[in-house]
């Protein structure tokens, strides 16, 4: 009876690991037909290569034109370059070449770049957006902010960064005071005028006695 037991046992595991492995070679092969779909075609692409003269660089090339794809090889070597093209159009694949060395930024601008900076451009100085479209708006409420900033911080030097009474005040007329009333109301109920120019001119180092 036992020796049945055992065998019986045996058939049933060893049905249960067919059964497994039946339903993973399903999910496998179910899993590569997906994949299958999602290919990219890269028939009449570009396709850009680093170091495509040779070495794997090469090698990919080859594989991309295989695929009908176009070629941009780019690499330091000039003559292995000519050698690569050479060979890749050959066998009908569209393919330019541009020698650059990738750890050079200035040849790398010069390979791939659609715009050719000229050699005096000086755009990290440029403002010229606040000329264009309504910016111009936007850019003076930054500097009215900065008016009312420095003015009420000014309140703060007059008597004293660390002033209880000053403290209170600005707590109690514009913190507490929120959106409840116009922001005016807040400053010359804090600062008991309208604001003045006075201190930020001073912040910024354009008065006399800055």
């Amino acid at each position: 009876m036992g020796t049945k037991s055992s065998q019986l046992r045996r058939r049933t595991a060893t049905g249960n690991v067919a059964r497994l492995a039946l339903l993973g070679a399903m999910a496998a092969g179910a899993l590569y037909a997906a994949r299958d779909r999602r290919r990219i075609a890269f028939t009449g692409r570009t396709v850009l290569i680093t170091g495509g003269s040779r070495g794997l660089g090469l090698e990919l090339a080859r594989l991309f034109a295989a695929e009908g794809a176009n070629l941009v090889l780019i690499a330091r070597d000039a003559e292995k370059l000519s050698q690569a093209a050479r060979e890749l159009e050959s066998h009908g694949t569209r393919t330019f070449t541009y020698p650059c060395d990738i750890t050079d930024s200035v040849q790398v601008r010069q390979a791939v770049a659609a715009y050719q900076v000229p050699s005096w451009n000086r755009m990290p100085n440029n403002f010229g957006h606040i000329f264009a479209g309504g910016y111009a708006a936007g850019y003076y409420s930054y500097k009215w902010a900065e008016v009312l900033s420095a003015d009420a911080y000014a309140a703060f030097e007059e008597n004293g960064v660390l002033d209880p009474g000053t403290g209170a005040r600005f707590r109690r007329e514009v913190l507490a005071a929120g959106g409840s009333r116009p922001a005016l109301e807040s400053f010359v109920a804090f600062r008991g005028r309208k604001p003045q120019i006075d201190a930020l001119l001073r912040h910024n180092g354009m008065t006399a006695n800055a």
